[in-house]
């Protein structure tokens, strides 16, 4: 906390994504502002018509209180094509907080770490060396 991962595999069920937005559901509770890094690396085809309509409900839903307490969202995915696809789909409907897409985790963190600090959000020790050690480990995995 306040840097939030969702890590999103290629499968996932309705069961799935209805736990993750439960899940979401707390972090509003806590009543702190964070941000969250979308882990979309695992993922390969599309969601079904039903979980896309899921997520447009419950964007819906937090439309309000999202952009209180959520600073933004970093999505990361290897797919050139798949980050092309989340920013056009930005265009065609905009988020109501900042939304970046990205390549790799480490460039997610680091991103969602400036956004903290620019938003006056008190980013704990712990969580710059977890910045560190991810970025390390990024740099020590063979490129696909």
């Amino acid at each position: 906390w306040p840097l939030v991962v969702i890590t999103l595999t290629q499968g996932f069920t309705n069961e799935d994504l209805e736990r993750c937005f439960e899940d979401n559901a707390e972090l509003f509770e806590r009543g702190e502002k964070f941000v969250t890094v979308r882990d979309l690396r695992n993922v390969m085809a599309m969601p079904s018509p039903v979980q896309r309509e899921m997520a447009r409900r419950w964007q819906a839903r937090v439309r309000d209180e999202l952009p209180r307490l959520c600073l933004g969202v970093a999505i990361v995915s290897d797919s050139a094509f798949i980050r092309g696809l989340v920013t056009a789909i930005a265009w065609a409907s905009a988020p109501v907080i900042p939304e970046e897409t990205v390549p790799t985790f480490s460039a997610g963190v680091d991103w969602g770490l400036r956004l903290l600090e620019e938003n006056g959000v008190n980013v704990p020790f712990s969580l710059r060396r977890y910045a560190v050690d991810v970025t390390d480990l990024h740099k020590t995995l063979p490129l696909r």
